[in-house]
């Protein structure tokens, strides 16, 4: 077992947050752009600030990605997994328009992929698992990660993590 450091999760948002907008624009308007007015207003938003966002802001968000994926691949060298919360936060209010995490409100979708997106972007292979939430001070769900290539033995090892903490994965009720 060893201890790693992630990056920064408000520098994950971030690149995350310019790739997807600028990404999702290029997407749609190559593939939809004839219906781009009757995309919802919340896309409409999305795209006018992708359509704004510097293209040197978006080439250091990939270059920040490739870094994050240079980290993981370090890190993946001294162990065969890395675990981590997938969700901070215990019970969701769906129809909330934002989260409260530690002492910050997030917007919805953010806080939902907040601890996620990082592996999103790395590609390296990642299971969730979820936890019982009266198994205090875990998180409510742990993500498993692993090797590029690896999508096997993550689960394989995901299994094992099932069977072994059947009471806390799924609040014991497999």
């Amino acid at each position: 077992m060893k201890e790693t450091k992630l990056p920064d999760l408000d520098d994950i948002a971030s690149t995350h947050g310019t790739m997807f907008i600028v990404e999702a624009l290029k997407y749609h308007m190559s593939e939809h752009g004839a219906f781009r007015k009757l995309y919802p207003d919340i896309a409409q938003e999305w795209f006018k600030i992708a359509e704004i966002t510097p293209a040197e802001e978006y080439w250091q968000a990939v270059a920040r990605r490739q870094d994050y994926a240079k980290l993981i691949d370090g890190d993946l060298q001294a162990v065969d997994f890395i675990l981590s919360p997938t969700l901070f936060v215990g019970e969701i209010n769906k129809r909330a328009d934002s989260i409260r995490v530690g002492n910050q409100d997030l917007e919805f979708t953010i806080a939902m992929v907040r601890a996620t997106s990082l592996f999103d972007h790395t590609g390296h292979p990642a299971l969730a698992l979820p936890i019982s939430g009266d198994s205090k001070p875990l998180p409510p769900s742990l993500q498993v990660i692993g090797k590029n290539g690896g999508e096997a033995d993550v689960l394989k090892f995901g299994q094992w993590i099932e069977a072994s903490f059947k009471s806390m994965c799924y609040g014991g009720s497999r």
